[in-house]
């Protein structure tokens, strides 16, 4: 079970400055039911729909709530310690007034929900002039960009209907129906409080017309019976209440989360002490008829899967971390190694030993470092192959310098959301997985994930392509002119021992007369053609041609690993979660992104594995370091 409490007082008066312009508002609770404090003045001229109920509580002064209602627009007085139901996709506008205070509860937008936000050409809201259809995930983060692009839209400026007026067709259509007046909450109290004081509890709004129930309690013994995936608020208006062994207080909020039977009693205080009861607000999210969506429990199925993923994440973590630790030891304990590897020794100790004790952060780097990580050493490889003089001459200065700048460069990738730009959001409830908020439609955002996208995926895969591309045609070209020496010295040793075979004189009188520039790969063929075709094949002649063949393998097969780990890891989950959501506009299943999330993550183990246990001298110090311990 999950708990948490805040006093209502004490935490607006901590958030105060929130509840002005230009923020005017503060979420206290995030999760299945959104728990926002709101302030004013505002100067909303949008209107906004949704696909789930709102509930409202002024606290603190009146507000106006504007509707459209039949197609006409009706302004709605929600009264000081006044509660009012908003039914679903009705188009409102609230606008509040300065030193008041109100409280909004509404459910958590599922991934297949819209909303949307509107603007008329007129007071009398006959013609859109604006609108934008958006799924919305933080509305402190989501509304002011489509407001402030509005505000500086053509459409805005003539107060006419433009290109740009509408993207896309309506997702849903609005909903007309009467509404019920806001209740005086104190006064409905007082009608039921026999009711109250016999332990009853009084259904404020709920089924069969909202699928949001708002109930009231008044003292004695009440038990509430919760599925999975269900989220309890209760606000104490007045008096105690006690909850499994711990007490809360008037003005407590409380949220229960994930619990299957809820009991809590009300202190015995007479009740005409007024307000010596509890309102509790709670979101059935199984509902009743096939129009409504529904969100399934939590099955033995998916429990166990929930715990294979959770031990899956662990192992990776647990081989990432002592993988990547036995590569930085090994190559550290031996002066040969640290120098065929230096990038492998200083970025492994960087990115396995931890960054950040941010929990989306400190992943996201250390994923996106690995990435990087295999940037730097195939474009090392690439050097130290095809230029190898080059390589030599780099001074152990440069070399620093560039693993610093490979290590800025994954900061300067995965740090913007902690400034402001873009951020890190809970993909996973039940695993607390973070990751990059991907599925933000503002603009900044977008535009950050664009550049996530770029700097993590299409630069690095550009390099790592290229480089182990140079590295396969200069190995080959190697090894190709390596076997035609052995065929040449071969060649030659036969043709000085026997000058009878016409077929080799003629074909050592060609080979002489070719220039140095020849083809190799066609010099090659003719002289593994003529050896096929003489009796000198010996043993060590064919030892040696077999040795560079098995060379020439093991360098396809190391960079096949090496660009196939990336592009099997990363790919999926770039695609998923990046090109699908902006390009396509289309949110795939979360647990789909999930497991490609996973998959990804996977990458920390691949680097230990190509760069040193493929190799035999690594391999060789890893057996000697386990004999000593074994001893």
């Amino acid at each position: 079970m999950v708990v948490n409490c805040e006093n209502v007082e004490k935490w607006c008066a901590e958030n105060k400055k929130n509840f002005k312009p230009p923020v005017c508002n503060k979420c206290m609770y995030d999760k299945y039911l959104k728990v926002f404090f709101v302030g004013g003045p505002n100067q909303r001229k949008d209107y906004h729909l949704e696909e789930g109920e709102e509930f409202f509580y002024q606290l603190k002064g009146d507000m106006l709530l504007k509707l459209i209602i039949y197609g006409k627009p009706y302004d709605l007085i929600i009264p000081e310690g006044h509660i009012f139901m908003l039914p679903a996709k009705m188009e409102h506008s609230p606008q509040r007034f300065e030193d008041t205070l109100g409280m909004v509860v509404e459910r958590e937008r599922l991934a297949t929900e819209y909303d949307c936000v509107r603007y008329f050409t007129s007071e009398d809201c006959n013609t859109i002039l604006f609108e934008r259809w958006f799924h919305l995930n933080d509305v402190v983060e989501d509304l002011p960009p489509i407001i402030k692009e509005f505000m500086e839209s053509e459409e805005r400026k003539n107060m006419e209907v433009g290109e740009k007026s509408f993207l896309c067709q309506p997702k849903y259509d609005i909903v007309n129906q009467d509404i019920e007046e806001p209740q005086n909450l104190f006064e409905l109290i007082k009608k039921h409080e026999e009711d109250l004081e016999n332990g009853k509890e009084i259904v404020i709004y709920g089924k069969p017309k909202y699928n949001t129930v708002v109930k009231l309690h008044g003292k004695g013994l009440h038990t509430i019976k919760m599925n999975q995936k269900r989220e309890l608020i209760i606000y104490v208006l007045c008096g105690n209440i006690k909850i499994g062994d711990k007490e809360y207080q008037t003005n407590d909020m409380i949220r229960i989360i994930n619990e299957t039977v809820t009991s809590f009693n009300l202190s015995t205080a007479s009740i005409q002490k007024m307000l010596t009861n509890v309102t509790s607000f709670y979101n059935v999210l199984h509902f009743e008829h096939e129009e409504e969506i529904k969100l399934p429990n939590e099955s033995s199925i998916q429990r166990v899967f929930t715990i294979l993923l959770s031990f899956w994440m662990l192992m990776i973590a647990i081989i990432g971390f002592f993988g990547n630790g036995l590569i930085a030891y090994v190559f550290a304990r031996k002066n040969y190694l640290r120098k065929k590897y230096f990038y492998i020794i200083v970025i492994s100790i960087l990115y396995a030993f931890g960054i950040c004790t941010i929990h989306a952060f400190a992943i996201s780097t250390l994923s996106v470092g690995g990435i990087h990580q295999l940037t730097v050493l195939s474009f090392e490889r690439f050097i130290g192959v095809k230029y190898p003089f080059i390589s030599m001459k780099l001074a152990l200065r440069t070399k620093i310098f560039f693993v610093i700048g490979a290590f800025t460069w994954t900061l300067f990738t995965t740090a913007p959301p902690l400034f402001g730009w873009s951020r890190y959001k809970v993909l996973d409830d039940s695993l607390h997985y973070c990751v990059f908020d991907y599925l933000s439609k503002e603009r900044l955002s977008r535009l950050y994930i664009l550049y996530l996208f770029i700097n993590a995926y299409i630069i690095p895969l550009i390099i790592i392509g290229f480089s182990n591309y140079k590295i396969f045609l200069t190995t080959k070209g190697m090894i190709k002119t390596r076997k035609s020496d052995i065929y040449k010295r071969q060649f030659y040793s036969k043709i000085s021992k026997s000058s009878n075979n016409s077929e080799i004189s003629r074909f050592y009188s060609r080979v002489s007369k070719s220039s140095i520039n020849s083809d190799v790969k066609t010099e090659l063929y003719e002289l593994g053609k003529v050896c096929a075709n003489s009796d000198f094949n010996d043993q060590q002649f064919c030892q040696l041609l077999l040795i560079y063949n098995k060379q020439q393998k093991k360098c396809a097969r190391v960079i096949f690993y090496c660009v196939g780990s990336f592009i099997i890891s990363w790919t999926p989950y770039a695609f998923t979660s990046i090109v699908w959501n902006i390009i396509f506009n289309f949110k795939l299943n979360q647990n789909i992104v999930l497991l490609t999330a996973i998959a990804a993550k996977m990458f920390v183990i691949w680097n230990p594995i190509i760069y040193g246990f493929m190799d035999q001298t690594f391999r060789n110090e890893c057996s000697k370091i386990f004999k000593k311990l074994l001893k």
